[in-house]
């Protein structure tokens, strides 16, 4: 059962938190600002390979090697104070680096430690506030949170998104003074969100005494897999949509290096990623409320192949006037399908049962980590033979996925009772 007074006061903080995460974020996306930091800094495709790489273990292995652990956290919201405070703000840290440093390779590097800094320990804080957002918001309303996170978060961004455009475009300062207002506008934002989550409050919970053996923990999860066969056929689809997600991170270098966009074009796409991401926000926010998450997942699969199969439309017949317009709404997919996420999470969240959440969630991990490494292979494919083997992949992962989603098994929300 779930205090409704609780309840409602963690929904308000927890959209207000995610909100301005996903306006930060806006400042230091990876599938935007990023690839564009990284090509100035370095030039290389396989760099940013290596930095996609990286940055999915640091999503990944830290929630793997210390989730067993949060289980056994007493206070949860304070945990996730904590690690949310330590980690949100880090970005900050860019600033010297870019005041005082010229070396390319030094700027980069301390960004790519930071970074995986930020996303590791907020890795391990997600375990943290996905166990208190599935006991404290009940399932119906789960949906309607994301889809108001990614909503506001979006609205928002897309109007900084001109900020970040108008920094672009100034060919009076450098890039180092560039970067800087970008990280620092990100790193505040991002660290306000982790000051509205303060408030969240955990309800009572048992907790077991038994001492954690990771060794065993590890060889006893993959037994969860089988247990649940809509648990395992929602990762079976979602590590193949992985393959396909190798694109997204490459469109926009892919426009500038062979659509021959120029760098207004390039920054003016990074506007319609972020708009994606708050029509992506809202629309699938609503039909996992109305439709369920089943759906949700099903929409963002042909989301993928829609925009990998224009991508490659477009490389074919780059000479074309209307290749700059359809890349702006592959754009626009792609931030919706990076929001592809809220149906994947709400799926597992809806077919696991309570008790044994988050070891679900990190069986979840485990099995999406090894596939972390693809982003690597991915940027030396694109440096030895180009995107267009990429784009390729994708359409086909788009079309595999799109079929498989049609066999997921369609679960109603179910709203546990409230009381006053």
């Amino acid at each position: 059962m779930i205090d409704k007074k609780l309840s409602n006061k963690n929904f308000i903080h927890m959209t207000m938190e995610g909100s301005l995460f996903f306006l930060g974020l806006a400042f230091i996306g990876e599938s935007t600002v990023l690839p564009i930091f990284v090509d100035a800094y370095t030039g290389s495709m396989q760099l940013l390979g290596l930095f996609i790489t990286l940055l999915a273990v640091s999503k990944l292995l830290p929630r793997l090697l210390f989730g067993p652990f949060v289980s056994k956290t007493k206070d949860m919201a304070r945990f996730l104070h904590i690690t949310l405070l330590i980690s949100r703000p880090l970005p900050l840290l860019m600033i010297p680096v870019l005041l005082f440093s010229k070396n390319p390779l030094f700027i980069f590097s301390s960004f790519l430690i930071l970074y995986c800094a930020f996303w590791s320990i907020n890795g391990i804080s997600s375990v943290a506030w996905s166990d208190i957002f599935g006991r404290t918001i009940s399932g119906n309303r789960r949906g309607q949170l994301h889809g108001l996170q990614q909503f506001i978060g979006g609205i928002t961004s897309f109007f900084c998104s001109y900020i970040i455009k108008l920094i672009l475009d100034n060919n009076h300062i450098n890039n180092n003074l560039r970067y800087t207002l970008i990280f620092a506008m990100g790193g505040i934002i991002l660290l306000c969100s982790a000051l509205t989550i303060v408030p969240v409050r955990d309800v009572p919970r048992k907790i077991s005494e038994a001492k954690v053996s990771v060794v065993n923990y590890f060889v006893i999860l993959p037994s969860f897999l089988n247990k649940n066969s809509n648990y395992k056929y929602m990762n079976f689809i979602q590590a193949i949509s992985k393959f396909g997600d190798l694109l997204l991170p490459f469109i926009i270098v892919l426009t500038k290096n062979i659509l021959g966009f120029n760098a207004y074009q390039v920054s003016t796409l990074i506007v319609f990623q972020v708009l994606g991401t708050a029509i992506g926000g809202i629309l699938l926010g609503n039909i996992s409320h109305k439709f369920g998450n089943r759906n949700v997942i099903l929409i963002v699969e042909i989301v993928g192949l829609t925009l990998s199969s224009i991508t490659l439309f477009c490389i074919i017949f780059k000479s074309i006037p209307l290749t700059f317009p359809l890349m702006c709404l592959v754009c626009i997919l792609v931030g919706a399908k990076g929001c592809g996420w809220l149906g994947y999470t709400n799926y597992l969240l809806d077919v696991v049962g309570e008790q044994n959440r988050i070891e679900y969630i990190i069986l979840n991990s485990v099995i999406l980590c090894p596939l972390a490494i693809a982003s690597y292979f991915a940027g030396l494919v694109i440096e030895k033979l180009g995107f267009t083997p990429l784009v390729v992949l994708a359409v086909i992962i788009g079309i595999t996925t799109t079929i498989l989603s049609t066999k997921l098994r369609v679960i109603k929300h179910t709203s546990r009772a409230l009381i006053k």
